[in-house]
């Protein structure tokens, strides 16, 4: 009587620390797309994220509406590009063939306007080619 008392505290415990650390994890754990997963999809008005890598040569800056746009391209599958327009300072380890992680929303037919923008940082434990 006393180890089943003992073992269904113990499982009590181990689902509120399950519970509350899924809550305070919960903002933090961001699904991304790839760009041939976004492509897939039906367009909405839903908030996404992808993933990709800047391509070379593409950033440009419209000085009349502070807008930058660049290309980014699947890592997977470089031939799926996917035109970015993102209105706002960019990060200082900003680069052309750096990783980034867009937020905001597709439009048929037009760029994707970021409304956020993170650099993904290489892990410096990633061996060296």
């Amino acid at each position: 009587m006393k180890h089943k008392k003992l073992i269904f505290g113990g499982l009590i415990l181990c689902i509120a620390i399950g519970g509350l650390a899924y809550f305070a994890l919960g903002d933090s754990i961001d699904y991304y797309n790839t760009i041939g997963d976004l492509k897939a999809q039906e367009v909405s008005d839903d908030t996404v994220k992808v993933r990709g890598v800047v391509m070379q040569d593409s950033l440009e800056f419209d000085s009349a509406t502070g807008e930058h746009s660049f290309i980014l391209y699947d890592e997977e599958n470089e031939v799926q590009t996917l035109p970015v327009v993102y209105s706002g300072a960019l990060p200082d380890s900003f680069k052309e063939e750096g990783r980034v992680v867009v937020e905001g929303k597709l439009n048929k037919d037009q760029p994707f306007h970021a409304s956020r923008l993170i650099v993904s940082c290489p892990s410096k434990y990633e061996s060296q080619e």
